[in-house]
């Protein structure tokens, strides 16, 4: 079995890469597959986040954990509830959404590029891109500062201790 993935940037709107992937290849072979298909080098240190429609991160896995588990793309996408982020920047957390299209009963060797649209993001940011990256509003991981001051437990006439003027901390 195959099965059909698009690959998208929240940073790239214009971004799309479709391709097909055999249904027992494991996130290692996926990971693999999505370096060479973006022309991205080997070195990047990875992850794959299983999260839910908000993004809330439910589970982060490593490529070594990948490598360990043998997870297959099939048992990546069983659950309909939850959606796979491709993170190859983590110290950004920039990432690509994987999100599965179809399935077919046909068998494939490696991944089949379908159709790529756009630039994909480039894997490494200049001083300036990371900058601008920095100064932008969110990341998809990012607390929700609205939501977290709207709670309902959250006081805000409590004083909370201040740093300020304590020698150890060079104020």
């Amino acid at each position: 079995m195959t099965y059909r993935l698009i690959l998208l940037s929240p940073e790239k709107e214009d971004f799309e890469c479709v391709f097909d992937i055999d249904a027992q290849a494991t996130l290692e072979d996926l990971h693999y597959s999505i370096l060479k298909l973006l022309e991205y080098p080997q070195d990047l240190f990875t992850s794959f986040i299983y999260s839910d429609a908000c993004f809330n991160v439910q589970e982060e896995i490593t490529l070594e954990e990948a490598r360990e588990r043998q997870i297959t793309v099939a048992s990546a996408f069983e659950d309909e509830e939850r959606d796979l982020l491709y993170v190859f920047d983590t110290l950004l957390e920039r990432c690509l959404y994987v999100k599965m299209v179809e399935t077919n009963n046909t068998a494939i060797k490696e991944a089949l590029l379908i159709r790529k649209k756009g630039e994909a993001p480039s894997p490494q940011l200049t001083n300036e891109e990371i900058e601008s990256f920095l100064l932008e509003e969110s990341t998809p991981f990012e607390m929700n500062e609205d939501a977290f001051l709207e709670d309902e437990n959250f006081d805000e006439d409590i004083e909370y201790p201040s740093f300020e003027g304590d020698e150890d901390f060079g104020y």
